[in-house]
């Protein structure tokens, strides 16, 4: 049993920081398409079916994100395909510092 504890300790270091590691600097923000779902002004959340996301290592998904406050949302209506930007927000999730139909 100690065996495979220290085996699997030894995984998990090696392959600690492959996972930290990502394309790009998400910090500084990422972008990527999507098509709006649903939006709710009034929360200011913007649920978004999006493809793979590989600089914060996402696959494809639908799912709910916070939108900054300086962000308008009244040109934004469900079944658009838009571009959107990301940014870390409180915690650890993303939030949309802006999002635009793509054209």
């Amino acid at each position: 049993m100690r065996k495979l504890s220290m085996a699997m300790a030894a995984i998990l270091i090696l392959s600690g920081p492959v996972l930290a590691q990502a394309p790009g600097d998400p910090a500084k923000g990422v972008s990527a398409t999507g098509t709006v779902r649903k939006v709710d002004a009034e929360k200011r959340i913007v649920n978004l079916s999006h493809g793979p996301i590989p600089a914060v290592r996402w696959p494809a998904m639908t799912m709910d994100f916070a939108v900054a406050p300086g962000v308008d949302l009244t040109g934004v209506r469900p079944g658009q395909t838009v571009d959107f930007t990301l940014a870390p927000g409180p915690g650890k999730d993303y939030v949309i510092m802006q999002v635009k139909p793509k054209s």
